[in-house]
């Protein structure tokens, strides 16, 4: 034992290095004495030489052992390490490395830990492959950097030396390795076992009740009780209908990422359900997670189906402390409002209204017909009130300049409509903020208004965005809706006196909703004619609604230019990019454009792309087939599953790279049939 003991120790002093300058040496003089054979002079100069190379480098290496030897054997104070009978001692593994990251020197126990090797003269990246040092800080050792190693899972501290070194890379640290591998697992499994909840509901409940025989209602719903039964016996969780069409599921964490790798395909299966309904059938499904307790992720469930159903249902939702997850929504939202709804929100409004002392509206960033025809609804209501209102409105970039226009030569709408700046001198103590046509706030046309208002109220149509207003006196959001200017119109008509409203402000809401529905063509219910019928009674003219969207023969000629250098991507995707000089009215073209290439035969989904500023702006259009919310959300934009927008930072050639890019993950997670990439 003492050999052995002696043996490792004389590795741990001179280790592989020395042995391979002894090696080289070897090698040298074999040199030698081949050139001796031909040329002895010349091979007396190279065995001096080899002499002297050899003095330099024992110095060297003298010097080096005794600077570790005085290192090591330094007894244990303030402000030094153990010495070297503790470390070959210590039951911890211990590793001496330069700051190059040659390993130094080890104790016995590294080298049980890598089964009796030793790894002296090895860089450390080859010693630990695991532990990169070019990617941990200082204070990373200090508290404690966990890897696996050898199947096993290690702590790693680390703790600096040497600091008045001139050569850095000659600095040494000391690394103590601390196996919590049984401990990890304790945690896994702790952190597996974690309990998730999860709300699910039966988005069309109602509309089956309705419209189903009644012969098949108990049917369909029994099919997704049995079908949701069967999903959740995997987790052996509990699984309870707490109301009508609406569960509670209880699980354990380990169960989620099968969920989640599996896309969630509960909400394909019930979607399949056939049992003579008209109506699709779906589910949203919203789960919370990473909550402290039961309370926190029921709380988080809530927030989760919220969004889900915001964004149109059929869909799964995961909430944790930080952040939402989203998954599925394919298909079209069903319209299932009410108008019990409406006059609630509307008697709501009305309250506000009374106990504000002025009104501010204004809608998103280069507010459209939609965004401007829903604030020149809320005006009309606020005046109704008696109160005080005035519309936030940029004029160099809204895309309805025609609309305020024609407003703003009423005697009511003198001086309504101010720039953001004058807005801002009008924010009081009791002033109440309406958002329209948006539910985010990093696209509100002006955030410090919004910042500086205490009461605020939105009214908005888009499917539910993460980034979402919070804490609203009043939030009337309506995914199911065409357009917020047809959630206005409703809301219009259960305000007193609404039969005050103008023909021209009939008109900018009538043209909100042509806008958005694309001439009544795309996302239209009951609800959207039936606005549009009382619109027409307040004295909108169609025809007068059709000139506020004609454009001149420059614009015009334009949309055609992007048309034509659209190119198709994966078969049935037109992308449109506009490499020409600036244009004025770009973001209107676009849209335009982007409406039109639908037209072309074969084209399902559009993306036309234009450069403004540092940002490259993108107008996505789709027949239903393609979900553009979805896929422009990877940008960081949003929508409808129609009809969507999004902002990348970026110059053409990378937001068109992001695009594709966006488009082929959203084929291969939703569409199975997609084509090839490159088609």
């Amino acid at each position: 034992m003492k050999g052995e003991h002696r043996a490792k120790r004389r590795r741990a002093y001179f280790g592989k290095n020395d042995r391979k300058v002894l090696l080289s040496f070897v090698v040298l003089l074999a040199v030698a004495g081949v050139t001796a054979l031909f040329d002895r002079r010349f091979a007396v100069g190279q065995l001096i030489l080899i002499a002297l190379m050899y003095v330099f480098t024992l110095f060297l290496s003298v010097k080096r052992r005794r600077r570790l030897s005085r290192f090591i054997t330094l007894p244990s104070d303030a402000g030094q390490v153990p010495g070297i009978v503790n470390f070959i001692n210590m039951p911890i593994p211990v590793m001496v490395v330069k700051r190059s990251g040659e390993v130094v020197w080890h104790n016995d126990a590294f080298s049980d830990l890598i089964e009796g090797k030793f790894v002296f003269g090895e860089y450390l990246d080859e010693a630990v492959p695991t532990l990169e040092m070019g990617k941990v800080s200082k204070a990373d050792l200090r508290r404690g950097v966990r890897i696996p190693f050898r199947e096993r899972m290690v702590d790693v501290y680390g703790s600096q030396i040497q600091e008045n070194l001139k050569d850095e890379n000659e600095r040494l640290q000391v690394l103590y390795f601390i196996d919590v591998t049984e401990g990890a697992k304790l945690e896994s499994a702790y952190v597996k076992s974690r309990p998730i909840v999860a709300t699910i509901i039966i988005d069309s409940y109602e509309e089956i009740y309705q419209n189903a025989r009644e012969s098949d209602k108990a049917a369909i719903i029994a099919a997704i009780d049995n079908m949701l039964t069967e999903w959740a016996s995997g987790t052996h969780g509990i699984l309870r209908m707490t109301e009508r069409g609406k569960y509670l599921f209880v699980f354990e964490a380990q169960y989620l990422e099968g969920f989640i790798g599996a896309k969630f395909d509960i909400l394909d299966r019930v979607r399949g359900i056939s049992i003579g309904n008209r109506l699709p059938v779906t589910i949203s499904i919203g789960i919370g997670s990473g909550g402290a307790t039961y309370a926190e992720n029921e709380e988080y469930a809530k927030q989760a189906i919220d969004m889900a159903l915001g964004r149109g249902g059929d869909q799964a939702v995961i909430k944790t402390k930080h952040n939402f997850e989203f998954f599925g929504g394919k298909s079209k939202g069903v319209e299932k409002r009410t108008k019990v709804k409406s006059r609630v929100i509307a008697s709501a409004f009305a309250e506000l209204l009374d106990g504000a002392d002025n009104v501010l509206v204004m809608g998103h960033k280069f507010a459209d017909f939609d965004a401007v025809g829903a604030c020149v609804g809320v005006a009309r209501m606020a005046m109704v009130r008696g109160k005080k209102v005035n519309i936030i409105n940029n004029n160099k970039t809204t895309l309805a300049a025609p609309v305020v226009e024609s407003l703003e030569k009423l005697t009511e709408y003198h001086n309504v409509f101010v720039n953001a700046l004058t807005g801002l001198d009008l924010v009081g103590r009791k002033t109440l903020l309406v958002i329209c046509d948006t539910h985010s706030a990093t696209y509100v046309e002006s955030m410090d208004i919004y910042k500086n208002c205490e009461t605020v109220v939105v009214f908005d149509h888009h499917r539910k965005m993460a980034d979402y207003i919070e804490n609203t006196a009043l939030s009337y959001h309506e995914p199911y809706a065409s357009s917020a200017s047809e959630i206005v119109s409703e809301l219009l008509q259960y305000i007193d006196g609404a039969g005050t409203c103008t023909k021209e402000e009939a008109e900018a809401l009538l043209a909100g909703i042509v806008l958005d529905t694309k001439n009544f063509y795309f996302k239209t219910g009951s609800r959207t004619f039936e606005a549009a019928a009382y619109l027409k009674k307040m004295g909108a003219d169609p025809i007068e609604v059709k000139k506020l969207f004609k454009s001149d023969y420059d614009s015009y000629i334009r949309r055609v230019e992007f048309i034509a250098s659209a190119q198709f991507y994966r078969e049935s995707v037109a992308i449109s990019k506009w490499d020409g000089p600036p244009l004025e009215d770009a973001k209107v073209i676009m849209s335009q454009a982007a409406d039109e290439l639908l037209n072309i035969e074969g084209v399902e989904a559009s993306f036309v792309l234009y450069a403004f500023g540092d940002s490259v702006h993108i107008s996505a259009r789709s027949l239903g087939q393609y979900n553009v919310q979805v896929i422009l959300e990877k940008l960081g934009g949003g929508g409808h599953l129609t009809t969507a927008g999004a902002q990348v930072a970026a110059n053409m050639e990378d937001a068109e790279a992001q695009l594709k890019k966006a488009i082929d993950e959203y084929m291969q997670e939703y569409m199975t049939d997609a084509p090839q990439q490159g088609a």
